[in-house]
């Protein structure tokens, strides 16, 4: 796993660029009021990283730095791609998520839980982020029921905000085209 951890005060230093091979980058302000900003080449570490981050964490985001591309196959045990278990952004800044799924289950991109705040923007000045699914059956976000830390329930409280970008689910048989789009 590689990754590169950079810090700045006040959010007002420099951070130095992410290489050409990295996918994503993690930034996040402490308890101290640094920004920090990890970048990586693997988005799976990224989000790993980013649900272990505690709750003093604030101004979480997860910004993508290139198109990403993943095919979950009929081998794979996986029904989404990107777990989502803490209050976050994720700044899609004008690229392209794609997700395709050859086995029968469909996938989402993003299965988000517990009692948080999960919001989509799209920082790039075109406009033009998009997570663009296609499988049996898709659904792009999707909220589900785990046991939440203090919930003897399992039922969570997600608020889920659409601030900017698209969002394209579809079946590999075409049946359904579902595009969503918020300036």
């Amino acid at each position: 796993v590689y990754s590169r951890e950079f810090k700045t005060t006040g959010g007002s230093g420099q951070v130095d660029a992410p290489s050409e091979t990295d996918l994503l980058s993690l930034s996040y302000t402490d308890a101290e009021e640094q920004t920090h900003t990890i970048y990586y080449e693997n988005y799976a570490d990224a989000a790993s990283t980013m649900n272990a981050l505690d709750s003093t964490y604030t101004d979480v985001t997860l910004t993508m730095l290139q198109d990403i591309k993943v095919t979950v196959g009929s081998g794979q045990d996986l029904s989404h791609v990107i777990d989502i278990n803490r209050s976050c952004t994720f700044d899609l800044a004008g690229h392209t998520f794609t997700v395709r799924a050859t086995n029968s289950y469909g996938v989402s991109v993003f299965y988000v839980w517990g009692d948080l705040t999960f919001a989509i923007i799209d920082s790039s000045t075109e406009q033009t982020g998009l997570i663009d699914a296609m499988g049996e059956s898709t659904i792009p976000v999707k909220s589900g029921y785990a046991k939440s830390e203090g919930s003897e329930t399992g039922e969570c409280d997600v608020r889920f905000v659409f601030k900017s970008g698209a969002l394209k689910a579809r079946t590999t048989t075409g049946k359904s085209d579902c595009v969503l789009s918020m300036p």
